[in-house]
């Protein structure tokens, strides 16, 4: 069985999926997303154990909050940052168990 970590980005038309690599470009410091320069973004970081190849269940998820500097990169060093973790509704969680299994339907693990 594999694990793999996922993050998501809740916006107004939904969750948009952030792939390892933009993290890793975010986490460089490149201005990667610069539609969100300046904001605030909801973010779900989801882990997931894998079974050939295919989502198993999730073992955990979490609710941060990314602030983007004026260009749309990760400001790292953000004094808030602890404080802006955030408890996941039950309508989040079904976003992501959609998007993961593509389902509108909560998976039993």
């Amino acid at each position: 069985m594999a694990h793999t970590a996922r993050m998501f980005l809740f916006t107004d038309a939904g969750l948009r999926h952030l792939s390892r690599r933009v993290m890793q470009q975010l986490y460089a410091g490149a201005p990667v997303l610069p539609e969100y320069a300046g904001t605030r973004q909801r973010v779900a970081e989801v882990y997931i154990e894998f079974e050939d190849k295919k989502p198993k269940q999730i073992i955990d998820m979490r609710g941060h909050t990314l602030k983007f500097d004026d260009r749309g990169g990760l400001v790292r060093n953000d004094p808030q940052r602890a404080s802006l973790r955030w408890t996941l509704s039950d309508q989040d969680r079904k976003l992501v168990y959609a998007a993961i299994w593509g389902k509108n339907v909560i998976p039993l693990a």
